[in-house]
């Protein structure tokens, strides 16, 4: 692995980049030995801070050893621990999408070296608490695996093992996998974030107010293409997504903004398109 570790370090910012064009309010957590030796992780600025180390509230360093068939039982044992080099669960936010990116030409194995039961682990993180629920999870697997290209699942020329249990969280989380005998993994991140910037373009956090009292009748939002070319505001909506609608609506729980109908395809289609939030004028409604 230590050639796709170097692989991993000089394109991780593809990723981070992609995201922050896409104006989305990521978080990147990296668990593995940190440092800049051969089986060591170092992920560069801007993501990463000085030294292979956390850099503020974009990015953890979690220093934990992984090995090529390990790394779904160290994501478990690590999100149980509240502090320390190893913590992570405090740098999640209860109401974000969360994916997972395993990097590994092996797959996941248990304690007698048998394959993880995939759907047992999808028990086991579901009951943390951090990732929604079995009817509505919280969280996708976009792996970098021994697997040819999507949506092939045979085994790639320098892999030990096409990693089967990721391939098969994928599927049950409606992500996408992708081939760790890639030449470089620039593309690869970057259709990552593409897919993450869709899969996440519907559905927006409100942002702090500025320290003001949040009015929810005083929200409005803004579409511009990536291009700059084409901007319109878009418009609160009383009848349901499901209903025709073409505008935005609250979540029903209040805690986000969902994007409905033309809007919402439009989000889909432009990756690097922004919504912008605004407070302080009442909210337009159709």
């Amino acid at each position: 692995m230590s050639e796709e570790l170097l692989t991993l370090k000089s394109s991780i910012n593809n990723l981070s980049n992609v995201l922050a064009s896409g104006g989305i309010d990521y978080r990147v957590v990296m668990v593995g030995t940190v440092g800049t030796g051969t089986y060591e992780v170092c992920v560069p600025p801007p993501l990463g801070g000085a030294d292979c180390q956390s850099n503020g509230t974009k990015f953890r360093a979690v220093n934990a050893h992984v090995e090529s068939n390990d790394a779904l039982s160290i994501l478990l044992s690590t999100l149980g621990e509240a502090s320390g080099p190893r913590a992570w669960k405090d740098f999640l936010r209860p109401e974000a999408e969360k994916v997972f990116v395993p990097v590994t030409d092996d797959n996941a194995l248990g304690n007698d070296f048998a394959p993880l039961n995939p759907l047992q682990w999808d028990a086991d993180l579901l009951a943390t608490g951090s990732f929604g629920t079995a009817a509505k999870r919280d969280y996708a697997f976009y792996p970098i695996a021994g697997t040819n290209a999507y949506p092939a699942e045979t085994v790639c020329s320098s892999a030990v093992n096409n990693g089967s249990v990721y391939l098969e969280l994928a599927k049950l989380t409606h992500g996408k996998w992708f081939s760790v005998c890639s030449a470089s993994f620039g593309p690869t991140f970057t259709a990552i974030g593409a897919a993450l910037g869709a899969r996440t373009a519907c559905e927006r956090s409100i942002p702090a107010s500025g320290g003001a009292p949040f009015d929810p009748k005083k929200v409005n939002l803004t579409f511009t293409s990536s291009d700059g070319k084409t901007s319109r505001d878009i418009l609160q909506e009383t009848a349901d997504c499901d209903a025709g609608a073409d505008g935005w609506k609250y979540t029903a729980d209040g805690k986000k903004l969902l994007l409905c109908g033309a809007a919402c395809d439009a989000a889909k289609s432009d990756p690097g398109s922004k919504v912008s939030i605004e407070f302080g004028c009442a909210t337009q409604v159709r």
